[in-house]
């Protein structure tokens, strides 16, 4: 078998976070007095952690203070309520455990704040065993730096050749590439097709099902 392992993106991949997201950034927006976005903006909003988040989500005009601020704001606002309406995508169950099935080992790799990642793999996705649960935290930089999914590769002690990766970003896509990884884009996230070609993705799957015709 050509590979031995997956990483997997988080939000728009494994889980529909974009509600939960959306929402705990409208309430900072809006208690700091600025306009607050339709949910469905926020597809282009994520994907590259907390402070570009709320840089995409603010005015351009503002200071970095107020940045800082409402960085903070997010984390604390989105810590009590980042499980709300968030939920496991169709199918990514049934993957997952027909990955395990077969021996595939399990890993996930987000820009979203290690806490959070850690707190939504074990809400939603406990079931499983994942050999890494890596988000975002000091002294690993944010993908499409390729230092967390060579982290992950070194803990399994596997070639990164041995891994496909699947994410439904650019950033997923780019990160994969950079590190060696085999790129695989996920259509049912936040982001389209041709973003995911565009950025280097060898396949594309319509349905998690997909996944396993690359093994």
């Amino acid at each position: 078998m050509r590979f031995q392992a997956a990483v997997f993106d988080l939000d728009g991949t494994l889980i529909n976070s974009l509600e939960d997201i959306a929402v705990a950034m409208n309430r900072v927006l809006s208690d700091h007095g600025y306009s607050v976005h339709p949910i469905d903006d926020y597809r282009m909003f994520v994907g590259n952690g907390v402070v570009r988040l709320v840089e995409r989500t603010l005015p351009a005009d503002v200071s970095d203070e107020v940045q800082r601020q409402c960085a903070d704001d997010f984390r604390r606002v989105y810590r009590d309520a980042c499980n709300v309406k968030t939920c496991v995508y169709d199918g990514v169950p049934e993957l997952l455990q027909s990955l395990t099935d077969r021996g595939i080992a399990l890993a996930v790799l987000s820009n979203k704040p290690h806490p959070f990642t850690v707190a939504c793999v074990e809400e939603h996705l406990g079931s499983f065993q994942f050999a890494a649960v890596l988000g975002q935290r000091e002294g690993i930089p944010h993908k499409p730096d390729p230092s967390g999914a060579l982290k992950i590769a070194n803990q399994l002690s596997l070639d990164p050749s041995r891994f496909f990766f699947l994410g439904d970003t650019c950033v997923d896509m780019q990160t994969a590439c950079n590190a060696g990884m085999f790129p695989v884009g996920a259509c049912w996230g936040f982001r389209d097709r041709q973003e995911l070609l565009d950025a280097g993705a060898a396949r594309l799957v319509e349905e998690p099902a997909e996944v396993l015709a690359i093994l």
